[in-house]
């Protein structure tokens, strides 16, 4: 797994209250998500988190994996808001429209 920070890792894990997915910022867990609707965010949420890293470093050389963990699937879409039913393709070309 890289080691930069913005290398955002999720682990889904099991507890009490169902599947939550950990937002991890290199070593560090950042923060808890439990819902469908925060899952949605998440393309946006790395997409920023990423953009900011290269600007922050753009005087220097890096590396940046941006991996996606979304669109999710064709029967539950993890488009956000503003992507959903905006692909002829049904949810899953929303989703692949805001990876885009």
């Amino acid at each position: 797994m890289p080691t930069t920070e913005v290398a955002i890792a999720i682990a889904a894990r099991l507890g009490e209250a169902g599947r939550r997915v950990v937002l991890i910022d290199g070593d560090e867990p950042v923060e808890e998500i439990d819902t469908l609707e925060d899952m949605r965010t998440l393309t946006r949420r790395y997409t920023e988190h990423a953009v900011d890293f290269i600007e922050r470093h753009r005087d220097q050389p890096f590396f940046c994996y941006l991996p996606h963990t979304m669109p999710g699937s064709t029967r539950e879409s993890f488009a956000s808001e503003r992507f959903k039913g905006k692909s002829a393709n049904g949810t899953y070309g929303d989703a692949v429209e805001e990876l885009d």
